[in-house]
């Protein structure tokens, strides 16, 4: 993708939408880690969100799922319910927003793209959907991410039909910003 590393330190699109927020920068605190999900990655975001010293943050941002497409639904579904019962107790007075990670333009839930295809894609999405059962007032599942690449146009997005660009990023980081701001739940 277009980010990885170092980039995601202080270019991630949660960061960019932080900052449309009016969230200074010495308040902001990046804890992703490229290539991870629910159950994937260097670290998991349960454990990304367990190591973190800013669990009383007053709004955390989750965006993700799509490298978890290779994993099986009970995995997927139990480390999603963890997961949002572990920050919701552990930050109970957060504003919490979860949003999936947008395909990339041309990509379909049903096209096969390597890892992130069809089924897999599909379930993520799906399964964080359903766990809107777990959540509170102050937490927010947003759903339809999927279709936003499509939206963002061809320019926004890379050629692998899987990542946005750094154009698509910096889009993904406004339209998260004016959801939140808004009150959007689903777009």
């Amino acid at each position: 993708g277009f980010y990885d590393g170092q980039e995601h330190t202080s270019e991630s699109p949660l960061v960019n939408a932080a900052k449309l927020l009016g969230v200074p920068d010495g308040s902001i605190y990046n804890e992703c880690v490229s290539g991870s999900g629910y159950t994937v990655g260097g670290k998991t975001f349960l454990e990304q969100y367990n190591g973190s010293s800013h669990k009383d943050a007053d709004l955390i941002i989750v965006l993700g799922g799509q490298n978890d497409s290779s994993v099986n639904e009970n995995s997927i579904k139990s480390a999603v319910d963890v997961f949002i019962s572990t920050v919701r107790s552990n930050s109970p007075n957060s504003e919490i927003h979860i949003f999936n990670t947008p395909l990339a333009y041309g990509g379909r839930l049903g096209a096969g793209i390597g890892n992130n295809g069809p089924s897999g894609r599909m379930l993520t999405e799906g399964t964080v959907s359903k766990a809107a059962s777990n959540i509170s007032e102050n937490m927010t599942i947003h759903n339809g991410c999927y279709r936003w690449g499509d939206m963002f146009g061809q320019a926004a997005s890379d050629t692998d039909k899987v990542h946005l660009n750094a154009s698509g990023y910096q889009k993904l980081a406004s339209l998260i910003a004016q959801m939140i701001k808004n009150g959007i739940g689903d777009y």
